[in-house]
Order: structure tokens, then sequence, then C-alpha cells
């Protein structure tokens, strides 16, 4: 989860890159046009009005073109991100169930391991209690006077 976490930031973070890059292109190409012109201008190849204001028209449709597919990336990003989100909330909440049950069956084995040995103790000293009779009472039958 946390690595899908950090891969969907990093891809928020290059997303970024991508768009102020693009913007910055955008930008230069407006500029460069705008130079153009000037220089143009200045050798006497005077450009037309027209002519500058259909270059800032197409600049400005590819800029609001590339502005508009920039934003549709970064909403698609952003459900990505949220259901990424989502989905590590709802694997902590599951995990945490997990941790529950895993806790009540430790105290569960504990328990029962505690009684197993008190269950073992008490046959072992029954037995014990037994096996000396037995003996006893062995020792008894093997006694020369109980012959008579």
């Amino acid at each position: 989860v946390a690595r899908t976490l950090e891969e969907m930031k990093e891809a928020k973070r290059r997303r970024d890159e991508l768009i102020i890059d693009k913007i910055n292109e955008t930008r230069e190409m407006h500029w460069q046009s705008q130079r153009n012109a000037l220089e143009a201008k200045r050798r006497g190849n005077a450009v037309s009005s027209r002519a500058v204001a259909e270059e800032q028209l197409r600049a400005s449709r590819a800029q609001k073109s590339c502005a508009q597919l920039l934003t549709n990336q970064k909403a698609d990003f952003e459900a990505q991100l949220d259901e990424a989100y989502r989905q590590s909330a709802s694997i902590e909440q599951r995990m945490e169930g997990l941790r529950e049950r895993n806790r009540q069956l430790e105290l569960q084995m504990t328990k029962e391991k505690t009684e197993f040995e008190k269950q073992k103790k008490e046959m072992v000293q029954k037995l014990r209690k037994q096996s000396a009779a037995f003996r006893t009472f062995s020792n008894l039958l093997d006694e020369p006077w109980l012959d008579a």
C-alpha cells in the first residue's frame, strides 16, 4: 500500500513537471513568434498585424488545448490517488480486524495451554499415587509371611 502511494505521488510529481514543461514550451513558442515578428519588422519585411494575430490565435488555441489535456490528466491522477487512498484505508481496516482476531486466538491458545498443563500435572500426580499404591501392593504380595 505504501509503495502504491509512493508510486502515485511520483506520478503526480511527474505530471506536474510535464504540465510546467508544456506551459513553458507554449510560452517559449509564443515569445519566439513575437520575436520573429519583431525581427522581420526590423529587417523591413513587415509582418501584417493579421498574420501576427493569426499566429497568436494559433498559439493561444494550442496552449488552451494543452492546458485542457493536462487538466484532464491531473483529474485522472487525482481520482487514481483517491482510489489508492480508499483501498489503503480498506486494507488497513481489514488488517486491524485480523490483528484483533489474532490477539483473540493467541489468548485462547494461552488459556488452552495453561489448562492442558494443569490437567497434565494432575494426571502425573495421580499416576504417581497409583504407581506408589501398586508398588506397595506388589511388595505386600511378595512378602513370605503371606504364603502361610
